[in-house]
This record gives C-alpha cells, structure tokens and sequence, in this order.
C-alpha cells in the first residue's frame, strides 16, 4: 500500500505518520478513491511516481511468481528424469536445469519492460531549473 502526506506530498510504503514533516500528521491511503482524487487529480508528478512505485511492486511480484514456477517446474522435471533411463534420463536433467535458470530470467525481463512501461512518464519530462543540483568537488 502507497501513502502520502497530505503536507509535504511526499510518498511513503507503509506507516502512520509523516517521517519528513516537523510535527506528527497522519498520512493517507491511496487505496481510497477519494484520497486518490484529492491528490492525484491536479499533480501529474505525483501521479507519475506513484505509477512507477506500482510497477516496480508488479515486477517484483513477477519476478517471484517466475522464481517459484521455475522451480517448481524444474523439480517436476528433475523428477520425472528419475523414471527414464539412458540418455533421456540425462536430457530430462538437462532440460530441468535450463527451466529452473530460464523462466526466472524471462520473468526478469519481463519486469524490466513492465517497469520501464510504467515509469516512461517520468522520463520524457525534462528536468526544470530548480530541480537541478550542482554538487563541487570534494562536497557529498
């Protein structure tokens, strides 16, 4: 769940309260539509953030998803290798640990694409002046 400080707008995963402002304020579930249209409707940098957290959350949940069938599907075949004999016994083992390296990898690329689908927003907005920031040598 993603929610936002109605002072500072600032996002946050999880919690109660604001961590940047000086004194206590309750932060706000966008999981409530009229939260969502309060502060979303009018603030498009918002919107797009926001739209990258939530593709950043799915394709982590893909990529597990992609972990856990890999495997899974990986051990069926490891099993199955067990019944035969000879050479499709080997192939079988072979074809297994391709599965459990290949449908995790695929689903990684899948993520990316649907995290780089979902922040593209945020990278054809140029930068304005005042979001610039010029750091000296030797300064952190």
């Amino acid at each position: 769940m993603i929610k936002i400080c109605p002072r500072c707008r600032r996002t946050f995963s999880g919690g109660t309260r604001c961590l940047n402002c000086p004194e206590e304020v309750a932060l706000l579930d966008l999981a409530e539509p009229a939260v969502r249209r309060a502060y979303l409707r009018g603030d498009g940098d918002l919107r797009a953030t926001i739209r990258t957290y939530y593709g950043a959350r799915s394709a982590m949940l893909l990529q597990f998803l992609g972990i856990l069938f890999g495997l899974a599907f990986a051990v069926a075949l490891a099993r199955k290798s067990f019944a035969l004999v000879g050479g499709a016994r080997w192939g079988m083992a072979a074809l297994a640990a391709v599965a459990a390296v290949a449908i995790p990898l695929g689903t990684a690329f899948v993520g990316a694409k649907l995290v780089h689908r979902f922040s593209k927003s945020c990278r054809r907005k140029p930068l304005r002046p005042a979001e610039l920031r010029v750091v000296r040598r030797g300064q952190g």
